[in-house]
């Protein structure tokens, strides 16, 4: 079986439209609305989601940000 996916690139091709699903996982009600560090993973059948919120100084981790949760 011959694998959709290829390295040679035809502008006139048809290609297949991926389907996306969008969610906000986080929506800042404040005047700062940059975080840092924003990471999503998939782990055992489940999304983890974390950022930090404040300055990044020596010794900081990410229990210092904030978790999105598991959902």
């Amino acid at each position: 079986m011959t694998s959709p996916i290829t390295n040679c690139y035809d502008p006139k091709a048809a290609r297949p439209r991926l389907a996306v699903e969008r969610a906000y996982l986080y929506r800042p009600e404040t005047e700062w609305t940059y975080s840092h560090h924003a990471s999503i993973t998939f782990f055992k059948g489940r999304f983890y989601a974390i950022l930090s919120q404040d300055d990044v100084k020596a010794g900081r981790t990410f229990d210092d940000g904030i978790a999105l949760g598991i959902f």
